[in-house]
């Protein structure tokens, strides 16, 4: 019995104890990444900082910041949330370029809250990917992305624009409630599968050459949809402050507003 004993003891003395940090996965190899500045692809971010390489970024924590958090300023860029939240105090961008264009960036699968934009490319660089964000209460817009880009999956609550596209891009799947504006899309875009509520101004802001279906606008303050042309095919206003559409259409199909 003495025996048994010590040599339970034994194991237990041996065996090391390992305490991980709160919010941080392992990595494949079972070891706790460093939280550091982004230093190149294939790093985990641990803390804001600038990204000047392209290649794929992970978070592994929750983030807060003054001013602007993460900044890229390469190419080719995936920076995956891992499901955690960037916040800010109203000032700089969570996902941001610093003005410059960039080309071929991707965000994905987090959250994004308290800046003055949520994701920053609006008037710069093109072909970005965003997808499965929820943007929060940033000042400015939540989402703002220049030509050729696609936007899907997101949700934006309690922005000044939910959603701020440039031309020629792709907006399908998102939800803007509770902003100034719903969304904004630049001429050229097709926008499919959406909707906009509650917003305190318009749901839908559409230009020239813009392809309008199967959206749904419901309670904005001012207009559900404000068009400039294009088409605008079996979308659904209702409960419009001033008016459901307001604007012509090229083509005009299957639209159904209040009764």
């Amino acid at each position: 019995m003495k025996k048994t004993l010590l040599i339970l003891i034994a194991l237990v003395l041996c065996t090391p104890i390992i305490i991980f940090a709160a919010d941080v996965p392992l990595t494949s190899a079972g070891q706790v990444p460093s939280l550091a500045a982004p230093t190149g692809p294939g790093s985990f971010l641990g803390s804001c900082g600038t990204i000047n390489q392209s290649g794929s970024y992970v978070l592994v924590r929750n983030l807060q910041t003054t001013g602007d958090c993460l900044l890229v300023l390469a190419d080719w860029v995936t920076i995956d949330l891992n499901g955690f939240v960037i916040s800010g105090s109203g000032t700089g961008s969570g996902i941001g370029s610093a003005q410059l264009g960039r080309t071929g960036i991707t965000v994905r699968n987090g959250t994004i809250r308290g800046f003055s934009a949520g994701i920053d490319f609006a008037f710069n660089g093109g072909q970005m990917l965003v997808e499965k964000m929820r943007l929060f209460n940033n000042v400015n817009y939540g989402v703002g992305t220049n030509d050729s880009s696609v936007v899907k999956d997101c949700i934006a609550t309690g922005n000044g624009i939910g959603f701020f596209l440039g031309s020629r891009s792709v907006v399908t799947g998102n939800t803007a409630n509770f902003n100034q504006d719903g969304f904004s899309i630049n001429v050229g875009s097709t926008v499919i599968g959406n909707t906009a509520g509650n917003n305190s101004r318009d749901g839908f802001q559409t230009q020239n050459g813009v392809t309008v279906v199967n959206n749904t606008a419901f309670a904005n303050g001012r207009y559900g949809f404000l068009r400039e042309g294009g088409n605008f095919v079996a979308n659904t206003a209702t409960l419009s402050g001033v008016a459901d559409v307001m604007g012509g259409a090229n083509n005009s199909v299957n639209n159904v507003p209040s009764p």
